[in-house]
């Protein structure tokens, strides 16, 4: 089975079963490096408790929330 992290997009299913999948990107889970993604973790976290506004903030919980969505990925 082959495996994909995609961040963003929609899935429809059809009633005979035929899938359309449209997104910005997907990535083989295969090729994501989990010391990369855990590093990344790390360093959004620390940047949302620097924050000095709310827009470093907001960009902060982005750059975490990718990075939860891509540790759950690989750990499921």
């Amino acid at each position: 089975m082959t495996r994909y992290f995609v961040s963003n997009g929609f899935a429809f299913i059809h009633s005979d079963s035929y899938t359309d999948i449209i997104d910005v990107e997907a990535v083989l889970l295969d090729q994501i490096d989990p010391a990369q993604v855990h590093k990344g973790l790390v360093e959004f976290t620390q940047k949302i408790n620097s924050a000095n506004n709310n827009e470093d903030k907001a960009e902060a919980q982005i750059g975490v929330d990718v990075h939860s969505a891509l540790n759950s990925a690989l750990t499921s």
